[in-house]
């Protein structure tokens, strides 16, 4: 199904407790304006159905009740070069037809934007995470990037019960 929304970048998809899409906006590199978050409401009578919610917004994130669990925001972003950004294949376990395989992902990465930025923690809700003791401590660094990432047809995966040379399938 196609969606009433002009193409862009796209990430934080959520549905809320009235069946919209919310999600997040990216801009193009050359609009040098931040992300928003938008909600895509199909049964708009005058046929406008992205709305903006937030301009300007690093990102956002829900639970079933609309309470905050955890927020997180990139302070005093720094801009990063695309070759400072690496990505690895990965293999990921996966319930296919044939029963459990691993699967080896080999994304391609076009990277437009890029930024880091020390994570400054705006909300935590330590018992929605299992344990109200929980307390975040020691934060690292927070990453941001714009591109865009092609999945390539999957061609094999891998029995994990065997060594890879006698459980390995190609998929046709």
């Amino acid at each position: 199904m196609a969606l009433p929304v002009e193409k862009g970048g796209f990430s934080s998809l959520c549905v809320n407790d009235e069946g919209k899409l919310l999600y997040m906006r990216y801009p193009t590199w050359s609009e040098g304006v931040k992300a928003s978050i938008h909600l895509l409401d199909l049964d708009d009578a005058d046929e406008e159905y992205e709305k903006t919610v937030l301009g300007e917004a690093d990102g956002f994130a829900m639970s079933s009740d609309g309470a905050k669990l955890l927020e997180v925001h990139a302070g005093a972003p720094l801009p990063l070069a695309a070759s400072d950004l690496q990505f690895f294949a990965s293999v990921h376990p996966a319930q296919t037809p044939k029963g459990f395989r691993l699967v080896q992902i080999d994304a391609e990465y076009a990277i437009a934007r890029a930024e880091r930025g020390r994570p400054v923690l705006d909300a935590f809700d330590a018992a929605a995470f299992g344990d109200p003791r929980l307390r975040p401590a020691y934060p690292v660094a927070a990453s941001v990037a714009l591109g865009d990432i092609t999945l390539p047809r999957v061609r094999y995966v891998v029995r994990p019960d065997v060594l890879a040379f006698e459980g390995t399938e190609a998929l046709s």
